[in-house]
């Protein structure tokens, strides 16, 4: 619904004093459903007066829930019986809610304190209960603890009176420092390594760009966002009219997942714990998981730069009722639909479960600016992105001379997107390892667009390789079984390269399960053996397991109320050797 203008001077409550509802149209499968939305424009803050009731619901996100609270004045309080939760003023304990701080990169409260505090009794750590949303905190970022007892994926009914426009944000360069490692403290003496991460930053933890750059948002409107075209200037392609977005250093965003399709009712034991990430190149155009940037209402996000050059973000124009990204040769509109691009080819390697619900995805892009293999300075415009401890399917860095994987790589990260160069890569392996699923589906993208029978330009074509043996075609929207735990991906007709297959890629990996909220090691099906050690931040031998029987997950046996970061040490019987980290969040 539309509503503004000189038609529309107010927004009042109607006669008989109802909510105006915005409703799932089918809750029992919300993961899926269309949605009510509302568009408010021309309107002062003052004019704004109808309680608007929006029914969600979210996939969940942790120990704390990431969330936009897009109602004015609306006491935090009231989120308790809504969400059917109980909230406390009582930081660390996951039951409280925190506002997130782009400047300061931190979880504020109410207050934020002028000198580190010495207790977490300080009032106004936490956001008061008592407290009501400003006006001039529309995209701010929330985090609502779920040990009170809230379950994101149970449809709620939040009421509010809904923002007014005219909302424009300057993203300006942080100047914290982080300190050795991370091992410095925010005013609420938090380590900034127990909860800073940067997944677009694959091998620089704490140097240079680390942890910096990045701003975090909350979708402010009752309508979706589409962020699809903020780094271009659409005006010059061909629109009349953009989104007034041109933020030429954007270097990626990643979405916290409300509507994958997972469903609990179906009985699944799948979850989806990872954000849905996307990276721009040197054309600002986006790589990765497309659809992920219509962020829905109450959907938050995260804005990477590639420096510190301030950027200004518009969300005005930002807004559409499709659920697809638009075109950027289409002038803007709410209505408006679809996306364009350059010469950038895509596969989307989508993992799904036995009831086909999508509980993992990873992408191989290629153009003929990409780099092939490891970038020593990834934010020169690379659109590779890390994939996170939880990810169930992920490819490995290349080798760029024989394809498959580069050796001295292979244990220190993998990818969810991966980048090699159309040209010097073409035919070559990308190895992908799976660690759980039933079926695999595949999406191939040209300029961001979904191609019609998998017909690329350049006339070439996708392929897949189950466990090193038949090459098989790829054809849009195939959805086959998975029956092996490694596959290769290949762009161009498969060359044959005796070496290329040599190096196997280790599949042990340490992963978070949110069933038994514990983290858990999965081995590689090869061991016969292995020893688990555990370090905590200075080193200090935490815990130390021999002999372990390799065909079932191992958990790792943490204190989760103690916020801190761990090492974890993995030898098998043969020596090898997998290192990972693990960060407990408050």
């Amino acid at each position: 619904m539309k509503l503004g203008g000189q038609y529309h001077r107010s927004f009042q409550i109607n006669a008989t004093n109802e909510n105006f509802f915005l409703r799932l149209t089918d809750p029992a499968n919300w993961q899926t459903s269309k949605y009510g939305q509302l568009f408010i424009t021309g309107l002062e803050q003052n004019q704004i007066s109808l309680v608007v009731s929006k029914e969600f619901a979210s996939n969940k996100h942790g120990d704390y829930q990431q969330i936009g609270v897009p109602f004015f004045d609306k006491e935090f309080g009231t989120l308790q019986s809504e969400i059917n939760t109980v909230f406390t003023n009582q930081r660390w304990t996951k039951t409280e809610i925190l506002k997130w701080n782009n400047s300061l990169i931190q979880f504020d409260g109410s207050i934020i304190p002028a000198t580190p505090i010495n207790s977490a009794e300080t009032p106004g750590i936490t956001v008061e209960l008592t407290d009501k949303t400003k006006f001039e905190d529309r995209a701010s970022y929330y985090a609502l603890g779920t040990g009170g007892g809230l379950i994101p994926e149970n449809v709620s009914v939040i009421n509010g009176i809904p923002y007014a426009d005219h909302l424009t944000l300057l993203l300006s360069p942080q100047t914290v420092q982080f300190g050795s490692n991370g091992t410095g403290t925010n005013l609420y003496r938090e380590k900034y390594n127990t909860y800073v991460s940067d997944i677009f930053e694959i091998e620089n933890s704490w140097q240079q760009t680390y942890g910096k750059f990045i701003y975090q948002f909350s979708n402010p409107f009752l309508t979706n966002l589409d962020l699809s075209l903020i780094g271009i200037n659409e005006t010059l392609l061909g629109a009349v009219v953009g989104d007034n977005n041109n933020i030429d250093n954007i270097w990626g965003i990643a979405v916290n997942p409300t509507n994958v399709h997972f469903s609990t009712a179906s009985g699944t034991t799948s979850n989806y714990a990872a954000n849905q990430i996307v990276t721009f190149d040197i054309n600002n155009r986006p790589v990765g998981n497309i659809n992920a940037l219509v962020i829905k209402p109450l959907g938050t996000f995260k804005i990477k730069l590639r420096n510190s050059t301030p950027a200004i973000l518009n969300f005005d124009n930002l807004r559409r009722f499709s659920n697809i990204p638009r075109q950027e040769n289409i002038n803007y509109h709410v209505n408006a639909n679809l996306i364009n691009g350059t010469s950038v080819k895509q596969l989307g390697v989508l993992l799904l479960d036995d009831n086909y619900n999508q509980i993992g995805e990873t992408y191989y892009a290629l153009a003929p600016h990409f780099k092939t293999g490891n970038n020593e300075n990834p934010s020169e415009y690379s659109v590779q992105a890390q994939a996170s401890n939880s990810g169930l399917i992920s490819s490995y860095e290349e080798n760029t001379q024989t394809g498959g994987i580069d050796e001295n790589f292979a244990t220190k990260y993998r990818l969810y997107i991966n980048e090699a160069n159309e040209g010097d890569f073409e035919g070559k392996k990308v190895s992908m390892a799976v660690y759980g699923g039933k079926y695999l589906k595949f999406e191939i993208r040209e300029n961001a667009q979904l191609v019609a029978e998998g017909n690329l330009s350049t006339n070439k074509k996708f392929f897949y390789e189950i466990d090193g043996g038949e090459k098989i075609e790829i054809k849009q929207g195939d959805t086959v079984p998975l029956i092996a735990q490694t596959y290769g991906l290949y762009y161009g007709t498969p060359k044959t390269l005796s070496s290329s297959t040599s190096i196997k890629a280790n599949r042990t990996v340490v992963t978070y399960n949110p069933s038994i909220k514990s983290y858990v090691v999965l081995f590689d099906p090869e061991w016969q053996s292995a020893q688990v050690t555990v370090f905590d931040m200075s080193g200090r031998l935490v815990t130390e397991t021999n002999n372990i029987e390799p065909s079932t997950p191992f958990v790792i046996e943490l204190n989760n109320s103690i916020k801190s970061m761990y090492t974890v040490q993995i030898i098998s019987n043969k020596g090898e050797t997998v290192i990972s980290k693990i960060i407990l969040n408050r």
